[in-house]
């Protein structure tokens, strides 16, 4: 499994790991630009520098897009190859990309999808939740100027601190949760659509139908993957780039460069246990809303039948 996201990802992150050192080095360049008494004697420079810093920002979004595509191929590959495990079987590397090539495109279809889809309604939320700040602060000023100078008016200041720190913890929440609801109930759509030769919208539709009664058992199953992620993958690198970087400042871009090299290759490892987590999902759901278990054993018991009559007509 590793070795087949290696074969994808590993040339992509070599060149993420130099663009990000580069980027870096222009980066404070320009700050050192900015600061400098000569910037505005040496336009030009600034100028220079300006646009160094512009042509990084556009090839780094240029290898996180390629990087982006190659995820979604190698998930899809590292699906096929744990449904060819868990029935018996094996795949080559070359075998599960080109199983995934052939379901890549309503792959981004669908993610496509999901992103607006989940775009949308964040942002819906975050205008909501700004509105009610807005209301909410206008009353806060009303009710300030009337008690002003008086113990009410400090006890009523007091309170409303209290408010907005709650109101803001509370937005947080409801701003991410339509992204949190969304990503549970469409948690199982690339099995599905890898492995049910559904589209796009239809493989929406069957991660949605195999969630509808699973949805918290769904939801903390992504979040405890996604907190393993947190805790020993980015979380221990950026404790130790912080303290690398406290030790030796002034190699900033080469302890950020292999920084986002090391993080690639701890990827190479994540991203197989991840889709392999969502495919066993995906085959658990099935299980609990369609007896799938019981599915695979007639199926099985259908085909030793059939083998044993092809023996017995064959004379053995």
């Amino acid at each position: 499994l590793a070795l087949t996201v290696a074969v994808v990802l590993a040339p992509l992150g070599v060149v993420m790991a130099l663009f990000t050192g580069r980027f870096i080095v222009g980066y404070m360049g320009l700050a050192d630009v900015l600061i400098s008494a000569s910037a505005q004697s040496d336009p030009a420079l600034m100028n220079e520098v300006v646009t160094d810093v512009a042509g990084y920002f556009v090839l780094i979004g240029l290898v996180m897009l390629l990087h982006i595509l190659a995820t979604s191929l190698t998930n899809l590959a590292v699906t096929f190859h744990i449904h060819t495990f868990l029935h018996g079987g094996a795949l080559r590397v070359g075998e599960a990309l080109r199983l995934a090539w052939r379901r890549f495109l309503p792959a981004i279809g669908m993610s496509l999808v999901q992103a607006v889809a989940i775009g949308g309604t964040t942002l819906a939320a975050v205008v909501a939740v700004v509105i009610a700040f807005a209301v909410v602060a206008l009353l806060f000023g009303v009710g300030a100027a009337l008690g002003e100078g008086s113990s009410a008016g400090a006890i009523f200041m007091i309170g409303a601190i209290f408010v907005v720190l709650a109101g803001y913890l509370a937005a947080i929440l409801l701003a991410l949760a339509p992204m949190a609801y969304l990503g549970a109930r469409w948690a199982v759509a690339t099995p599905g659509l890898a492995l049910e030769a559904f589209g796009p919208l239809a493989a929406l539709g069957r991660s949605w139908a195999l969630t509808r009664r699973r949805f918290f058992h769904t939801f903390g199953f992504v979040a405890l993957l996604t907190i393993l992620n947190l805790l020993v993958i980015s979380l221990p690198l950026s404790v130790m780039q912080q303290i690398v970087l406290l030790i030796v400042p002034g190699q900033a871009p080469l302890v950020i460069s292999l920084s986002a090299g090391v993080s690639y290759l701890i990827n190479l490892l994540w991203q197989p246990l991840y889709a392999t987590g969502m495919v066993l999902l995906y085959y658990d759901l099935r299980v609990r809303a369609e007896s799938y278990d019981l599915a695979l054993r007639v199926e099985q018991m259908e085909a030793e039948q059939l083998e044993a009559e092809r023996a017995k007509a064959a004379g053995v």
